[in-house]
């Protein structure tokens, strides 16, 4: 349901684009501040970036970030039924094609 025109609406808008401003990197951790394009709509993005681990090849990391829904156009339904903010979590494992 997620994936329907109700929410993401995934067949007309198959990607959400975060475009980083700003990246902070230490060994473990780092923030990226940028900005989310979800449906067409962008809103600024602030992303904790936790569990780096990176070895020669590939690298994996988990990030959580908070945005409003309303602002990307998620707004079918008022804020009372779902709330404004929704928590996103990434798990990302990135390596050489």
């Amino acid at each position: 349901h997620i994936a329907s025109d109700d929410f993401l609406d995934s067949e007309t808008y198959p990607l959400i684009i975060v475009r980083a401003d700003h990246i902070e990197a230490r060994q473990t951790e780092g923030r990226v501040v940028g900005t989310a394009t979800v449906k067409g709509n962008e809103t600024a993005v602030d992303i904790a970036v936790t569990d780096i681990e990176v070895n020669q090849t590939s690298a994996t990391l988990h990030a959580t970030a908070v945005i409003d829904r309303n602002a990307v156009g998620l707004d079918k339904f008022p804020n009372f039924v779902i709330g404004a903010d929704v928590a996103v979590a990434i798990n990302a494992h990135l390596s050489h094609a």
